[in-house]
């Protein structure tokens, strides 16, 4: 999974992942790279919301092939890459040094710190840190924090369920025929806060919640995600977010942060 490229890329430039400075007491970053980190990882936080638009777009492109098994993957993958969105709103990222994984809040003498794990835990255990009060983005589905639920949930259905059994799948994903989908989607988003952590139909509606949180943030910021401004990108959502009737604008326009407030 692609990582924080251009932030990793400049505290290397300035010495900071570089294991010997840590080691010798080189363990925060100063206050005249403070500013500069921040630009570096707002290029990275719309890098990552682009790629979760497209790991979300395949949830779309998977139910109207009847594979509901890999919309699910697809939707786990969507929300790996939207909780590093929502942590780099708040100055935090993921960095690699010679492979081991530290985080680091971009604060003036903020230390990094040596997490342990793969990539998808460490992540899911920032966001649980950071976000852990915040009910609205993660409360619990079936009694488990919503990121728990949804790797435990993923890991079924792409490691223990051989083969799957698309269309006919044996745990509860809310299947979506005909036009279900497009009337579906208009009851989740006038209650995004109590589908998005149902069962059956998390799998569409938290990536949904985590879109409106984000687009959210973004106009807080008086920003809009630079993918956003690409004709072509927008056309590959427009493309692929859709059932066979056509496109699905009510979720184009939340991508878009229209009707949000």
């Amino acid at each position: 999974m692609p990582q924080c490229r251009k932030l990793s890329f400049f505290l290397e430039e300035k010495g900071y992942l570089n294991q010997t400075r840590r080691l010798s007491g080189g363990t925060f970053i100063g206050v005249t790279h403070i500013a500069s980190s921040r630009l570096a990882l707002e290029a990275d936080r719309d890098s990552l919301y682009r790629n979760a638009l497209i790991a979300y777009c395949g949830v779309y492109k998977m139910i109207l092939s009847g594979n509901y098994s890999w919309a699910f993957v697809h939707s786990y993958y969507s929300i790996v890459y939207f909780y590093q969105v929502l942590l780099a709103f708040n100055d935090i990222s993921l960095c690699y040094d010679q492979g081991k994984p530290f985080s680091i809040k971009l604060t003036t003498g903020a230390k990094f710190k040596k997490e342990d794990g793969n990539t998808h835990k460490t992540i899911h255990a920032l966001f649980r840190t950071e976000f852990d009060s915040d009910s609205e983005i993660c409360s619990e589905i079936d009694g488990e924090k919503v990121c728990d639920w949804f790797e435990d949930m993923r890991n079924r259905v792409n490691y223990r369920t051989v083969p799957q059994k698309d269309p006919l799948v044996d745990y509860d994903l809310c299947e979506y025929n005909n036009d279900e989908l497009r009337k579906k989607l208009t009851v989740y988003l006038k209650d995004l806060d109590i589908y998005a952590y149902a069962p059956e139909h998390a799998y569409v509606a938290y990536p949904l919640l985590l879109i409106r949180r984000i687009s959210r943030m973004y106009e807080r910021k008086g920003q809009k995600c630079q993918c956003l401004n690409d004709a072509v990108f927008v056309k590959y959502l427009k493309d692929n977010i859709r059932d066979k009737k056509g496109q699905l604008s009510c979720v184009i326009d939340l991508i878009n942060g229209i009707g949000i407030a």
